[in-house]
């Protein structure tokens, strides 16, 4: 979405698939607009758990570090 494509009142959020063939072309588009428009949203996901069992002061930390552990080591999806 360029700046002629520019969201109106009422205009709903253009949304994009980004994979591997259209990534570059898709980050240039984003680029251009990164100045009139400072936020981005990106949707993720990842395909599963490898890690269930890790060590900390509490239940958040733990979680956090369950969660940060998987994102480390699986490819994004």
């Amino acid at each position: 979405m360029m700046r002629s494509e520019s969201l109106n009142d009422g205009d709903q959020p253009n949304i994009r698939n980004v994979w591997v063939h259209n990534f570059e072309e898709e980050l240039e588009k984003m680029s251009a607009l990164i100045d009139e428009f400072p936020y981005l949203a990106m949707d993720t996901e990842f395909p599963g758990v490898v890690v269930e069992e890790i060590q900390a002061q509490n239940e958040q930390h733990r979680e956090y570090h369950r969660i940060k552990a998987n994102v480390d080591i699986l490819k994004i999806i």
